[in-house]
């Protein structure tokens, strides 16, 4: 049977079921045409139908948090299942198979199957023709200019530097005109007083007649405009001799540069203090002859444009500051040190440490010194300045460069033979996993692995740097870049362990979550100060800063102390946050299912502010179920223990690495503090996350 007669049998068939469903008096509207359109509207929406599968795997492909690997396959499926409904449509409508795979696929325009010795021969040749060109525009070019030949004007002689090519053309003892000749862009140019173009000939006789119609138009012009050019020079000159700006130049020990710097059409005068450093600018614009004084230290770069240059000066040389540099930074070291000193927080530091500092300085040839000492008057060191320079740095009773005193670390011995591994994340029989990251903007601050053992009703955590450095990049961009899922995937490769949950919860959200509990009790077993952290007391900005003792803080103190590392590091940091962690689960303890909802509110805070794959139903679950286990806070992922910070390296280090055949690129996290396993054995992390968890 042909395919006619199969599609005829299947319509006949169908045209009698019909009819037998339905009523005697309608049967007769049933036809065979009839038939084919319903046919053909049962398939269109089969193909509706399909699609709705496909638009909901999207959607569940936008919604879910699992692995867009997985999702993607599930997408590959549907897709498949769709064309294969297809194509069972075009085999009825006699119509050619299609391979549906393919549809949707276009040409690769990545360079991944490009061969290297194609490509390097491309750019290569690619080089070669810009440079042949270059050379070709240069050649032409410099010909024109060695071949100009002027009737009523002189040319004077081809000069050459390093960039350019420049010829000058005069009339009489005035200059009117300069050729310019770039090197690097092969762009020739005509330059006057006023004014600039590009040189468009590439002919002798075309570039002549270009000069001679330019210098017929404009020579009058340009004569009459340097005149006048030079007649305001010999005036601002002549202003500056006179005897009354001199001496007052004396007076403030200013100098005048008489020589002025001609570029972009204008004329610059320095006026230099007693160290050489300019200071100040008269500028003439050679366009319009407007003369202007520049302030080189007003901030605000205020231009004032003068006609009488003898009247104004006084007032504007009066206004300025003169001094040098290193005495300018002489002055502002002493008010930073002058503040300091008066601070509370400072005052709090050199009081645990049973310290002074003499706020009335000593002096030498070179230096100015604010000592310390002890209560009995032993040196210990001092704060200087450098009066060359301004600089302020500490140093011994010997006047050798001061370190930083303090006691050695605590370390933690490492095997000699570190286990190795499995790239897989271990998933431990009756514990629980999450990751809880805290952010104060795009970035995240403060990272925490939590740990909680049901067999022993304990929760340890262990706070992780953000400065860790993983494959190309701080681990703290990981979410900004790519999102909470992927970020939650590279701590698990790191510490070895999977995490069934993960919550990144914004700064301000902590605040509200103190505060809805009332606060919380922490004790201090020391001083806490942090300069970045200013306070307004009595109209008097100081440090933040806390003695040692308890206090009660509400969510914007208690954010505060968790976040502030100026004066110690980000693990005295993670310790601190620790503290606070264990005195918000203090509170949190003592709320049992009759304050339901405090728990709730509690709880809706958190998840509105946060990014996570925890539902507020479960959060309540964990809650209940977790909130009395015994909380072990004491574990800080740090240079004592398995951490290390590699070499520093600068930008021109980088740079001249990149220059040589060792290195040919450096990485630029480098010239920033990051931290990574000693050795850059990533199993040691493995390791040390092994020991506190089992």
């Amino acid at each position: 049977m042909n395919y006619r007669n199969k599609l005829s049998s299947v319509l006949k068939k169908g045209l009698n079921f019909v009819k037998g469903k339905l009523p005697e008096r309608h049967q007769h509207h049933v036809t065979w045409k009839n038939l084919f359109v319903v046919l053909l509207v049962a398939m269109f929406l089969n193909q509706y139908i399909q699609v709705s599968r496909i638009t909901g795997g999207l959607s569940s492909l936008d919604s879910k948090g699992s692995s867009l690997i997985d999702e993607v396959g599930r997408l590959n499926e549907l897709s498949g299942a769709l064309g294969g409904d297809l194509n069972e449509v075009r085999s009825y409508l006699r119509m050619p198979m299609q391979n549906y795979s393919s549809i949707g696929v276009y040409e690769d325009d990545s360079d991944s199957e490009t061969d290297p010795v194609q490509l390097a021969l491309f750019e290569y040749i690619g080089g070669l023709s810009a440079h042949e060109k270059l050379s070709q525009n240069l050649s032409l070019r410099l010909g024109l200019l060695k071949g100009l030949r002027l009737d009523a004007l002189k040319l004077g002689q081809l000069a050459e530097d390093e960039a350019q090519y420049s010829l000058g053309v005069y009339s009489a003892d005035w200059k009117l005109a300069t050729f310019v000749l770039d090197k690097e862009s092969g762009v020739l140019s005509l330059e006057t007083v006023y004014s600039w173009e590009e040189v468009e000939a590439t002919s002798g006789d075309e570039f002549s007649k270009y000069v001679d119609e330019f210098l017929e138009e404009n020579s009058d012009r340009i004569l009459k405009t340097m005149k006048a050019v030079s007649e305001k020079n010999s005036y601002i000159v002549e202003t500056f001799r006179n005897a009354t700006i001199a001496h007052l130049l004396e007076t403030e020990r200013l100098d005048f540069d008489s020589k002025p710097l001609f570029a972009d059409f204008m004329y610059t005068y320095n006026l230099v203090n007693e160290a050489g450093e300019p200071v100040a600018q008269v500028v003439l614009d050679a366009t319009n002859l407007e003369m202007t004084l520049k302030d080189l230290r007003d901030t605000d770069e205020v231009i004032l444009k003068v006609s009488d240059l003898f009247t104004a000066l006084p007032p504007f040389i009066e206004k300025m500051d003169v001094l040098p540099s290193a005495q300018r930074r002489v002055i502002a070291a002493k008010q930073t040190l002058a503040q300091t000193f008066d601070d509370d927080g400072f005052k709090l530091l050199l009081k645990e440490a049973n310290l002074v500092v003499e706020t009335e300085a000593r002096s030498d040839a070179y230096r100015l010194y604010y000592d310390i000492k002890r209560f009995d008057g032993t040196l210990l060191g001092s704060i200087v300045i450098e009066k060359a320079t301004g600089i302020v740095e500490v140093v011994n009773p010997d006047g050798t460069p001061g370190t930083v005193p303090g006691s050695k670390k605590k370390t933690l011995d490492l095997p000699s033979d570190v286990p190795v591994f499995s790239n897989t994340p271990l998933s431990s029989s009756g514990a629980f996993n999450i990751l809880i990251a805290g952010k104060h903007g795009a970035l995240i601050d403060t990272i925490i692995f939590a740990h909680l053992d049901e067999g022993t009703s304990t929760i340890d955590l262990v706070s992780i740097p953000r400065d860790l450095y993983y494959k190309g990049r701080k681990i703290n961009r990981y979410a900004d870049m790519y999102g909470m899922d992927e970020f939650a995937k590279v701590m698990s490769e790191i510490v070895g362990y999977k995490l069934d949950k993960y919550v990144m919860i914004d700064m301000y959200a902590f605040i509200d979550v103190v505060d809805l509990i009332g606060g919380i009790d922490i004790h201090l077993e020391d001083a806490v100060v942090d300069p970045s952290y200013k306070t307004l007391d009595n109209g008097v900005w100081g440090t933040m800063h806390y003695e040692p003792g308890n206090y009660h803080l509400g969510g914007k103190e208690s954010l505060r102390l968790a976040r502030s590392r100026h004066t110690s590091s980000d693990f005295a940091r993670a310790a601190r946050q620790h503290k606070i962690l264990e005195a918000i689960q203090g509170k949190l303890r003592n709320l049992g299912v009759s304050d339901a909802t405090v728990v709730y509110d509690i709880l809706k805070t958190v998840l509105n502010q946060t990014s996570t794959n925890i539902g507020l139903k479960e959060a309540a679950s964990y809650y209940f179920k977790y909130q009395n286990f015994k909380l072990n806070s004491s574990n800080v992922l740090s240079t004592a223990n398995v951490l290390t910070v590699p070499e520093y390296i600068t930008s021109e280090e980088c740079a001249a690495l990149k220059s040589t055949d060792e290195m040919s690129e450096c990485d630029s996290a480098l010239q920033a503090y990051t931290l990574v396993p000693k050795n850059e054995n990533w199993n040691l992390i493995k390791w040390y996350f092994q020991g506190v968890f089992e």
